[in-house]
């Protein structure tokens, strides 16, 4: 049941009530939230107020990179092709619950559907997209042992740099013929971000699916993880899932682009126990830093179920 602001004035004098009471708490909480940043100079502007839903797109099947299918395979019985598609499908399914769960945002994924018309845009989408290394961002770390480590890391990085500075740095990655070709910058991690070819791409899904947020995952790994130098001499030898993805907003800016990890033993072959552990958690990570829908917007959406609710009950009379 759609139904407007307009409607909802037009409705009973209790709903009148309900709406007017959400707005004046939703009113009074922003002069609130206002009076206590005193301190910052630049009003702070909320972008969350114009995003209702968000359209995910899953990974491409050649973006599946994994040198642990051999021991998958012996422990499930399943092929390489089932094995990628189980990781595909379940990454979409918990993506789809957690970004629900802590955005409040409506959720519609391309791989929910078997309809020959969304499997077409799914492959029209993949042809008006590109992808492309990018350096992880760096996390802010404004502890006093953070800024510390940073210190002794930007000196590594500078005496590196000094004994390379005669070698020539290379383009990063690029498609050609339909093929991804890289070259990653040295001892700097990288991710695999998503840009739009097509300028028509994002209308249109925004006008076919009533999307404003665009979720590409572009990507997921799972191999031996990253060991520091203190691990390695522990004798850790655990694996990762590592999830690149890029959210992107209707007028084409780019909210979040990044990647997030997750670890698991390297005595875990179980498919289901990695899902559990690695694929949730990263789900998880990527809904609670995904654009959130506002509070008022939310308390309206609440207070027209609730309407709707009592009209269905004939609690309100005529």
């Amino acid at each position: 049941m759609e139904t407007t602001l307009l409607d909802f004035f037009n409705k009973k004098k209790v709903s009148l009530i309900l709406l007017a009471f959400a707005l004046v708490i939703s009113s009074t909480s922003n002069i609130y939230a206002q009076s206590i940043s005193d301190d910052s100079l630049e009003p702070v502007v909320n972008e969350d107020t114009k995003y209702q839903k968000m359209l995910i797109v899953p990974f491409e099947e050649r973006m599946y990179f994994s040198n642990i299918d051999g021991s998958l395979a012996k422990m499930s019985g399943k092929t390489s092709n089932e094995i990628r598609q189980t990781f595909r499908y379940n990454l979409q399914y918990s993506l789809v619950m957690q970004v629900r769960a802590h955005s409040s945002l409506g959720v519609v994924s391309l791989l929910s559907s078997d309809k020959v018309e969304i499997q077409e845009d799914l492959v029209n989408v993949y042809a008006a997209i590109g992808y492309e290394y990018k350096d992880m961002p760096v996390v802010k770390d404004t502890t006093t042992s953070g800024k510390a480590e940073k210190t002794v890391d930007n000196i590594k990085a500078k005496f590196k740099s000094f004994k390379k500075k005669d070698k020539k740095q290379q383009p990063t990655s690029h498609v050609t013929n339909g093929e991804l070709t890289s070259v990653v910058a040295y001892n700097t991690e990288k991710y695999m971000a998503t840009k739009i070819v097509n300028p028509e791409l994002l209308g249109y899904l925004q006008s076919k699916y009533e999307a404003e947020l665009f979720l590409f995952i572009n990507q997921i790994d799972i191999k031996a993880a990253s060991l520091g130098q203190e691990e390695i001499w522990s004798g850790y030898d655990d694996r990762e899932v590592k999830v690149h993805f890029t959210i992107i907003n209707s007028a084409g800016k780019v909210i979040l682009s990044t990647a997030y990890k997750s670890r698991f033993s390297s005595q875990v072959t179980d498919m289901n126990e990695i899902i559990s552990e690695c694929i949730d958690d990263i789900a998880k990570q990527i809904a609670v830093n995904s654009p959130k829908k506002s509070a008022s917007d939310a308390m309206i959406e609440k207070l027209e179920d609730d309407q709707e609710m009592m009209e269905d009950q004939n609690i309100l009379g005529d």
